[in-house]
C-alpha cells in the first residue's frame, strides 16, 4: 500500500478460534476520489490468507492467492 502512495491502517482484533483466542490484523486504506466530489462512491477490494496450523503442513494455492492478485 505504501508503494502505491496510499497510508495503510492497522486494525488488530483478537478471534475466538478452535485453537483458542488469536490475534489478527485488517490492513485498509483509503484512495481519496480525484475529482474532489466527496460523495463518489465506495468500492472494496477485499482478501484474506489463512494459516494452518497443522505439523508438517507447508501450504496450499488458496492460503494466500487473492492477496497475492490484489
Amino acid at each position: 500500500l505504501r508503494a502505491a502512495g496510499l497510508t495503510p491502517v492497522r486494525e488488530p482484533f483478537s478471534a475466538a478460534t478452535p485453537a483458542g483466542a488469536v490475534e489478527m490484523c485488517n490492513v485498509w486504506a483509503e484512495v481519496p476520489a480525484t475529482n474532489g466530489d466527496a460523495r463518489a462512491a465506495v468500492v472494496e477490494l477485499g482478501s484474506h490468507f489463512d494459516t494452518k496450523r497443522i505439523e508438517g503442513f507447508v501450504g496450499a494455492n488458496d492460503g494466500a492467492s487473492s492477496t497475492a492478485v490484489l
